[in-house]
């Protein structure tokens, strides 16, 4: 009796030291992986479908994964969600691009489990995207950050290397620019700063005669952002302006945009004014809208006292109007148009 309790004293102290040895083993293990500096931690977190997903085409429409199925996912919590998102469609026979995913809001491809604070067991919700998702996606809508962030090029003067001045502002501040931009964006600037080539090449001064400061600033924006955010809001005054800038400094694509709003703001009391700046700085598009709206308006046009004082300061347009309204007339009887050219109308021989 007395030996059979000794064994079993002998048995329970082995299996005590084996457990103590192993939850020592266990804990220096844990210690180790605590203090391994390239070992990084891992999550475990469901993905769960909110809706039936199909893979559809032209032809045929395949059922793939049923709403409510969960598929456990496991990712360093550093991990892009953009590896997740190609592996979940992989694994199911689905595009890539038909699915959105969201945990507390949509995850993005850049987003990983740490920059979204998830937790073991968390679920990510997958469905189908919708096609306000895809508009919204649409890589047109990144260019706003893009605009934003040159935009501020215009008020950054530590890295700007050349200046225009205005002569309409003998005492005025110059505006800064930058020489690399300036020169990508615009002919005249690409000829101006080469090495050997115009004034502005040593001195990095651009003077400009006959503009004011925001006809300027349009222009820079234009240049520094592929728009001008206010030329909604200027008159047609400003606008002409900003297109003759255009023209003198070589940048087609300001003056294609001011063709475009000068023929929103067109009118009887203002089509001359633009048909003039059109016939001088070559601006076709808005000579083409000031003839149509002539034509269409022509009763009411040639009977303004506005349009025939301006009509009489420029005579050489009297006859391409004429012209034209003879064109649209074609073979129906013509109108007396009651338009007081006077002698100075009279085309030069």
């Amino acid at each position: 009796s007395k030996s059979r309790a000794d064994r079993r004293r002998s048995a329970t102290s082995s299996v005590r030291i084996q457990h103590e040895a192993h939850e020592c083993h266990a804990t220096n293990a844990e210690t180790a992986m605590t203090r391994a500096p390239d070992q990084e931690p891992s999550v475990e977190f469901i993905v769960k479908a909110a809706e039936d997903l199909y893979l559809e085409g032209s032809h045929r429409t395949i059922p793939r994964v049923r709403a409510g199925n969960q598929y456990s996912c496991l990712m360093k919590v550093q991990q892009t969600f953009n590896s997740l998102f190609r592996h979940y469609a992989k694994h199911h026979g689905l595009r890539k691009d038909d699915l959105v995913y969201y945990f507390t809001e949509q995850l993005l491809p850049d987003d990983t489990p740490a920059s979204v604070h998830l937790l073991k067991n968390d679920e990510i919700i997958v469905r189908k995207k919708r096609e306000e998702e895809t508009e919204h996606m649409d890589p047109m809508c990144s260019d706003e950050t893009y605009f934003e962030n040159f935009s501020r090029l215009l008020t950054d003067t530590e890295h700007c290397d050349c200046s225009f001045v205005l002569r309409s502002e003998p005492d005025g501040e110059p505006i800064r620019a930058h020489k690399a931009i300036l020169g990508a964006r615009g002919e005249y600037f690409r000829a101006a700063f080469r090495k050997g080539g115009l004034r502005e090449s040593s001195s990095n001064v651009v003077e400009i005669d006959g503009h004011v400061r925001p006809t300027v600033l349009r222009m820079l924006e234009y240049i520094y952002t592929n728009r001008v955010a206010g030329l909604s809001k200027c008159n047609a005054n400003e606008i002409l302006h900003t297109l003759r800038l255009a023209e003198e400094f070589i940048i087609p694509g300001l003056k294609s945009i001011c063709e475009v709003e000068a023929k929103r703001q067109m009118n009887r009391e203002n089509v001359v004014q633009m048909l003039f700046c059109s016939d001088k700085y070559d601006a076709e598009h808005l000579r083409c809208a000031c003839m149509d709206f002539i034509t269409q308006n022509s009763e009411e046009v040639v009977s303004n006292p506005t349009f025939q004082t301006e009509l009489k300061a420029m005579p050489h347009l009297f006859i391409p109007i004429l012209e034209t309204l003879a064109q649209a007339a074609n073979a129906r009887p013509a109108k007396r148009l009651k338009i007081e050219a006077g002698p100075a109308a009279v085309a030069p021989k």
